[in-house]
């Protein structure tokens, strides 16, 4: 996972260098009741859809291959799924994804592991009153074992970026923190994972039936996850924030985007095909982005 989420210049970047010249413009939350639309806020209002043509430009316009496969041309449909006849780029285990792309959605997996594997356990088995979790924490930022400090935007050890002021309430609001500023590191270095906004899983919605998890991919409109907490908030216990977060997401259309949607990205996949960073407006260095829980639609902005 890259270290911080996709803030709101890289979507600047991406309208100014392609999207507007092709169609394929997004309109970002207007955020200005919620802590404003400063340049390094995450990049809230992006639907799924959106968040993988990004990443399709991102993989493209530094010479590598797109990673999924849109056969239509408006800027929030679906994907098609990669099948067998796209032999370079189809994976029989991730018809999402092709195998040539540098960059990418996080998959669940990938999701889970940057935000709550212990790097340092060596193997050890941590045991909570919630149960035995082997070499994952219970809690998603260090120490791990207990739950993160409220803030509306630090970098100390610990600290999680949530419990803003409600949606709805009057103007100004307490939004969500700046990528940089978004709470303590997880284990691997990510940072805002745990708050600040939610963010996209590439793969489907899964559903928990009897201790296991149904996963079943029947098509590439299924619905997606958004995991991790978010800037407003309000609860932490088993909510987003534990080891057991593969039970608590939402299950959201691709096409649905709110004031704390957003979407993290994955680099370095195939060397290559390019760096493992994402490129900045005006250097290279590494961002991600997030989301939260929908039910609104974007102001224009």
């Amino acid at each position: 996972m890259q270290k911080y989420e996709v803030r709101r210049d890289f979507i600047t970047k991406y309208n100014n260098e392609f999207g507007t010249d092709n169609g394929l413009e997004f309109d970002m939350f207007d955020m200005s009741n919620f802590g404003g639309n400063g340049a390094d806020k995450p990049a809230t209002g992006i639907s799924w859809n959106e968040a993988a043509r990004f990443v399709n430009w991102l993989n493209t316009s530094t010479g590598g291959y797109a990673a999924y496969n849109f056969t239509t041309g408006g800027v929030n449909d679906n994907i098609s799924f990669w099948t067998p006849s796209d032999m370079e780029d189809y994976d029989p285990d991730n018809p999402f994804r092709s195998k040539r792309a540098n960059y990418a959605l996080p998959s669940r997996d990938e999701w889970h592991k940057a935000v709550f594997f212990d790097s340092g356990s060596l193997g050890t088995t941590h045991e909570y009153s919630y149960g035995t979790f082997g070499q994952y924490h219970y809690f998603s930022v260090q120490p791990g074992d207990t739950p993160p400090i409220q803030t509306s935007g630090s970098t100390d050890y610990g600290t999680a970026v949530y419990g803003g002021t409600t949606i709805g309430s009057p103007p100004p609001l307490s939004g969500p923190a700046d990528v940089d500023n978004a709470g303590g590191l997880q284990d691997y270095g990510t940072m805002g994972m745990a708050g600040n906004a939610a963010e996209w899983n590439e793969g489907p919605s899964a559903q928990y039936f009897n201790g296991t998890y149904d996963l079943p991919i029947n098509s590439p409109t299924q619905t997606r996850d958004l995991r991790g907490g978010w800037w407003n908030q309000t609860g932490i216990g088993n909510q987003n924030f534990t080891v057991n977060a593969r039970g608590n997401f939402d299950q959201v259309p691709t096409f649905d985007m709110g004031p704390c949607t957003g979407f993290g990205v994955v680099g370095g996949l195939n060397s290559s095909s390019g760096g493992g960073t994402l490129p900045e407006p005006s250097s290279f260095t590494i961002m991600l982005t997030g989301a939260c829980l929908l039910g609104f639609r974007r102001s224009r902005r």
